[in-house]
């Protein structure tokens, strides 16, 4: 009985340490921290082997499965896209300082969605009224025009301005 209890204790064990270890590779985006425009395309060894390529685009399965597609124009990175699997839920401290970008609106022209950008490094977030990052798209840095904010900041003002422009 005892060794029937001991056994089950580590199963236990072992199935929430392989729960926390899946967790962390869920959100983990470090391996496309070094992504930029204008990166030569013999410097993408960091990212693995690509699932798919030619000429133009190559396309990459991070960890968590999230598609990550990178246009080429031979030997330069010119944009990517990333389409996470587990959208990102915003969090201040790992997305820095980023600034709004532009709506997108629905058919009744009503705001669905923020775009919030790192100028510096030219990655733009898109951002649900419920606060979940769904893609990540790499462009050319471009310049901040006006203040800074966080992006819960810009969540607030979305979630609010939305309510009183129907």
């Amino acid at each position: 009985m005892r060794h029937w209890m001991t056994g089950a204790i580590i199963l236990c064990l072992v199935g929430f340490l392989s729960f926390l270890s899946a967790q962390n590779k869920v959100n983990d985006y470090s391996l496309v921290e070094g992504l930029r425009v204008g990166t030569p395309v013999a410097g993408l060894g960091f990212l693995g082997h690509p699932l798919s390529m030619n000429q133009k685009e190559r396309v990459y399965q991070l960890p968590d499965y999230s598609s990550l597609v990178i246009h080429t124009d031979g030997d330069k990175v010119t944009g990517a896209w990333l389409q996470l699997k587990q959208p990102m839920r915003i969090d201040d401290p790992t997305i820095k300082q980023v600034q709004f970008v532009q709506l997108e609106m629905d058919n009744a022209l009503a705001p669905t969605w923020f775009y919030a950008g790192a100028a510096d490094e030219g990655r733009i977030y898109r951002v649900s009224e419920q606060g979940l990052i769904e893609s990540i798209s790499w462009v050319k840095p471009f310049n901040a025009l006006g203040p800074k904010q966080k992006l819960q900041a810009l969540l607030k003002e979305f979630t609010y301005k939305k309510s009183y422009s129907l």
